[in-house]
C-alpha cells in the first residue's frame, strides 16, 4: 500500500471521528438541521482537508470515512435495513469523493470541489430524510 492511500484511510477515520464529535454537539441545536445542512459541510470539508494535510488520497479518505459509518450502522442496529444503509454509506461517500476531486481538477480549485460535494450531500441528507415520511 503506497504512502498516499494509507494517509487517505486514515484521514478517513480520523475524520470520521472528529465529525462525530462535531456533529453531536450540532444535533444539540438542532437534530434536522444538523443532519440535513451541518453535518455534510462539516463531513465534506472534514474528509477532503484531513486527506490534503496527511498528503493520503483523497478519493479513499471518503471511502475510509463512509466504511466507518457503516461499521457504526452495522453495530448500533445490527439488521438488514442497517447493512444496507452501511453499503449505502460507503458507496455515497466514496462518490462525494470522486466528485471532490473531478470538480476540483476541472476547476482547478479545491475548495469549489468541497462545495460541489456540500450541495450534494446536503441534497442526498435531504432526499434520504423525506424517504421516512
Amino acid at each position: 500500500m503506497t504512502k498516499g492511500a494509507a494517509a487517505g484511510i486514515t484521514a478517513g477515520f480520523l475524520s470520521a471521528f472528529f465529525a462525530l464529535t462535531i456533529n453531536t454537539k450540532l444535533a444539540k441545536y438542532s437534530k434536522k438541521g444538523a443532519v440535513t445542512f451541518g453535518a455534510p459541510v462539516v463531513e465534506e470539508i472534514l474528509k477532503t482537508a484531513v486527506a490534503v494535510i496527511l498528503g493520503g488520497n483523497i478519493v479513499l479518505s471518503h471511502l475510509g470515512f463512509g466504511a466507518v459509518e457503516a461499521l457504526c450502522d452495522a453495530v448500533k442496529k445490527g439488521n438488514a435495513k442497517a447493512m444496507l444503509a452501511g453499503l449505502t454509506a460507503i458507496l455515497s461517500h466514496t462518490i462525494l469523493g470522486l466528485v471532490t476531486v473531478w470538480t476540483s481538477g476541472v476547476l482547478k480549485n479545491l475548495p469549489a470541489g468541497i462545495f460541489v460535494s456540500c450541495i450534494l450531500h446536503i441534497s442526498w441528507n435531504r432526499w434520504v430524510s423525506c424517504q421516512g415520511k
